[in-house]
């Protein structure tokens, strides 16, 4: 792919007087789009490319995103922190309704696509409603991240998903539910003694890495062979794992339940946490035990955390996640709570503007965002849309997507069980695993609400109910 330039306008009219206001910058081009088409494994299919991703500068950077700060021009940084807020959005050859107060409209007949000069045009109409408020960055990304794809007061819940197949290499790191095989396993609670669960795929490594408890008070490291960069005749990666290192780790100074859990890598700090517990509901003042792994050196810290909240802590599957020192809890009443993990009186509950019946299952963490899916009943296991919880601001919202992946609880309540395994310190690409097959393919999967261009104004620009707005995406290839 040739080198992008960009520039964006944006043009301001105020509906009152017909003043006009123009401002205009040059943007920076991310690595995202390399990452995204760089292979994993052994294997490449271009099927996937063919299929989902043509044409390129539609699908790929058909989404433009609105920001109201200036982001990090780091071109390996590839999603806006927890604390800008998406102020305006649109998407490629798609028109909205003045009731949606953040998508525009793209404009068909002044957007252009020139092959011969090498460029295309994309150009966005915002009415006096939409986009209203600060806009200090602009940036393109996927068509479907193009749809309200962070937190919004008013989201449409499009049937698109906010992550997308990408499936170069179809090896399953987890044996299905009935064959056993290597016992190797996904989130399914309760967690079982010398059963392996499935935490980090180290690509550079070419090994996956699960932990096994052999006792209450003994946790291992095992590593076993990812079939990504090498190869043996005496292997079938499709039914065999073969074991590289099984190490195991300090003793555990508290016996550990293996009752009720749920478990997650933080990739910010490359730590391993496992919140474990005798029985599924911990009333006020009851404890969660948490068990700290760093990956760096294999130490373990053990802490024990009061349920501080004013209900009871559902414990289930995904229902509980851990990152930035905080363990995030949902709770009878379907309130959500951010209590400290080493000071237990250090409580938040969160702002909650979704549906009051309904828990979430947490899926992965990106720059102070826990992204979630499967928003259901306790009944129903219905499938309703995507969730953000954000640490920084404190607050759970709606994100216009039907969900994360698709995958997880489906309609079969019974067995689906689906998580997103890091690769590496990657945070475009993931791992997505199923305990069953039966609802969900595991395999290679992107987020799509990444940043292809950042394009931060020199000066900052209010948008207000009294105009309108058009902006001119411009990308040049030299």
């Amino acid at each position: 792919m040739g080198k992008l330039i960009g520039t964006t306008r944006i043009e301001l009219t105020d509906v009152r007087t017909g003043e006009k206001e123009v401002h205009e910058k040059h943007n920076m081009v991310t690595n995202a789009l390399r990452d995204l088409f760089a292979p994993i494994g052994m294997v490449n299919s271009e099927n996937t490319f063919f299929d989902t991703m043509l044409p390129y500068y539609q699908k790929l950077l058909g989404g433009i995103l609105l920001f109201d700060k200036a982001l990090d021009e780091d071109p390996d940084k590839y999603f806006p922190p927890a604390d800008a807020a998406l102020i305006g959005c649109g998407k490629y050859d798609s028109s909205t309704d003045a009731g949606n107060l953040y998508r525009g409209s793209y404009n068909s007949v002044e957007s252009e696509l020139n092959t011969a000069e090498r460029y295309v045009k994309y150009v966005y109409d915002y009415g006096t409603t939409q986009a209203n408020g600060t806009i200090a960055s602009v940036c393109l990304t996927h068509y479907d991240g193009g749809s309200v794809p962070y937190e919004a007061l008013n989201p449409e819940k499009s049937g698109a998903l906010l992550v997308g197949t990408f499936s170069q290499n179809k090896i399953n790191f987890v044996s299905s539910a009935s064959s056993g095989s290597n016992n190797t396993r996904d989130r399914k609670s309760p967690i079982r003694a010398n059963l392996e669960y499935l935490f980090w795929v180290n690509e550079k490594e070419d090994r996956v890495f699960y932990f096994k408890f052999t006792d209450a008070k003994h946790i291992h490291i095992i590593k076993r062979r990812a079939f990504l960069k090498s190869v043996n005749i005496f292997d079938n990666p499709k039914t065999t794992k073969p074991i590289a290192d099984d190490q195991e780790l300090e003793e555990l100074t508290e016996n550990v339940s293996f009752s009720y859990n749920s478990y997650n890598l933080d990739t910010e700090t490359n730590k391993l946490y496992i919140v474990t517990s005798d029985k599924n509901t911990i009333t006020s003042g009851e404890s969660l035990k948490i068990l700290e792994i760093n990956l760096s050196d294999w130490g373990i810290k053990q802490y024990s955390v009061n349920n501080t909240t004013n209900g009871s802590i559902h414990i289930d599957y995904e229902t509980i996640f851990v990152t930035d020192g905080y363990i995030y809890v949902q709770t009878t009443g379907y309130n959500f709570y951010k209590i400290k993990i080493d000071n237990p009186s250090d409580v938040t509950r969160m702002s909650n503007t979704i549906n009051n019946n309904r828990y979430l299952d947490f899926q992965y963490y990106i720059n102070g965002r826990i992204f979630a899916e499967s928003l259901r009943s306790s009944s129903s296991n219905t499938l309703e849309g995507g969730v953000i919880l954000n640490t920084y601001t404190n607050t759970v919202s709606y994100i216009a997507c039907a969900g994360i992946s698709g995958n997880c609880r489906s309609t079969d309540s019974t067995n689906m069980y689906n998580n997103f395994i890091p690769i590496n310190d990657q945070k475009l690409k993931w791992y997505l695993s199923c305990e069953t097959s039966s609802g969900g393919t595991p395999g290679w999967y992107y987020l799509k609400n990444y940043l292809a261009t950042i394009n931060n104004l020199d000066v900052p620009v209010t948008k207000t109910a009294e105009k309108t707005m058009k902006i001119t995406y411009i990308l040049q290839e030299e």
